[in-house]
């Protein structure tokens, strides 16, 4: 259920937020493997994030959401709303938490950046000492 895109009369104020998802405890997922463990954590973070975009249509926060982003294996969607949508939705079934991603920043090195190379030092070699 895909939410509408930015129409005229949408607000202008919208942020993108972090949303933290409930999701499986690590002893109810200790039991499977690692790409069964992937599978079960992506399907949560899937149905949740459907449960949200039903939740924020029955709030009447439509208007005041452009778009949640796609499931993954973690436990967070990107969610780009109002501050006010934002505030309601960590009321929402299933969220922990909604953050702005003000609040959170990442840097990584850009592509046209280029990192000197590490140097390494062949290791020495241990001469053998006889008897």
């Amino acid at each position: 259920m895909p939410v509408e895109p930015i129409k005229p009369d949408r607000p202008s104020d919208m942020s993108q937020f972090l949303v933290v998802l409930e999701r499986p405890s690590s002893k109810e997922l200790a039991q499977y493997s690692r790409s069964e463990k992937y599978k079960i954590l992506w399907e949560n973070n899937a149905r949740l994030r459907e449960q949200l975009l039903i939740w924020i249509k029955e709030q009447g926060l439509s208007a005041e959401v452009s778009q949640v982003g796609e499931p993954t294996a973690f436990n967070t969607l990107f969610v780009v709303s109002t501050p006010r949508a934002a505030e309601q939705i960590v009321q929402a079934p299933g969220v922990l938490s909604v953050s702005s991603s003000k609040e959170f920043k990442v840097e990584l090195p850009r592509q046209t950046e280029k990192r000197p190379a590490r140097s390494r030092k062949p290791k020495a070699q241990k001469k053998g000492g006889g008897a």
